[in-house]
């Protein structure tokens, strides 16, 4: 019985590195994202990242409790970003 629970506390801590892992990940897509997306030269690796950002979190987030309207407006930012990513710069 001991055994099953130091098994859960250490799952559990376990599961909490990886959930602060993914968040400070996301943290730093959303951030250099934006900076480069709105200040940058570069607006591909802007729209990279905060792809890299969106496309998860519309997964996790909308798709499987399906809330068809988040799901439409996150597919309109990833199309726009998709655009943003592949157009040659004038």
């Amino acid at each position: 019985m001991i055994l099953k629970e130091q098994l859960n506390i250490f799952l559990q801590q376990a599961s909490l590195k990886q959930f602060h892992r993914l968040l400070v990940g996301a943290i730093i897509c959303l951030i250099l994202g934006s900076g480069f997306f709105i200040f940058g030269e570069n607006q591909k690796i802007g729209s990279i990242f905060l792809l890299l950002f969106l496309i998860p979190t519309k997964i996790i987030f909308h798709v499987f409790p399906f809330d068809q309207r988040a799901v439409f407006i996150n597919l309109g930012l990833i199309v726009g970003l998709i655009i943003a990513a592949i157009r040659e710069p004038k």
